[in-house]
């Protein structure tokens, strides 16, 4: 499925410029919201102390070698974006399925699949996009390596859904 929890946030203007050429840009833009009260923060002892002070987070809001703006539209709502897109111009969207290998046939590439069931499948495409992250298989299976200072930081995401819009009203 696409993602169900609130994670990224934010879409920056080299995304943005992929999603124009993909002529995704203005869905992303609808399901997006207002940007600027995203470009601060509040700093106190609890969600609801009295006394909190707002600080100004460093993200630009233009980027001024971009035509593309930065984009505040939490990742299930991109998600669902490009779903909505792909299945629109008869992609054959498939969830719960994991790549496992892939082997090259003259023209064509057959990717080694396990579906939903745990099922084995070969998929005959003309081509195959590494986009499986980097701990994904693609990459590693054509020697692409990673540079760079690996882990940077670790990181907790918890959602919680409590009743407190008026309690906060003034920490937009």
């Amino acid at each position: 499925s696409t993602l169900g929890f609130p994670k990224g946030r934010v879409v920056n203007p080299r995304s943005m410029e992929i999603f124009s050429q993909w002529g995704v840009a203005d869905r992303i833009h609808a399901q997006g919201v207002e940007i600027e009260p995203a470009t601060f923060g509040f700093l106190g002892e609890t969600l609801l102390a009295s006394e909190f002070r707002r600080i100004e987070f460093a993200e630009p809001l233009s980027t001024p070698m971009s035509p593309q703006e930065w984009v505040l539209c939490p990742q299930e709502r991109v998600e669902r974006a490009l779903r909505e897109a792909a299945e629109e111009a008869d992609a054959d969207v498939r969830f719960g399925h994991r790549f496992v290998s892939f082997t090259s046939e003259n023209d064509s590439v057959v990717a080694h699949i396990v579906d939903a069931r745990g099922e084995p499948i070969e998929l005959r495409c003309d081509y195959l996009v590494a986009a499986d992250g980097s701990r994904g298989a693609i990459g590693p299976s054509l020697g692409i390596g990673f540079e760079g200072p690996g882990v940077v930081g670790e990181s907790i995401s918890i959602l919680v859904d409590a009743p407190l819009r008026e309690r906060i009203a003034d920490r937009v």
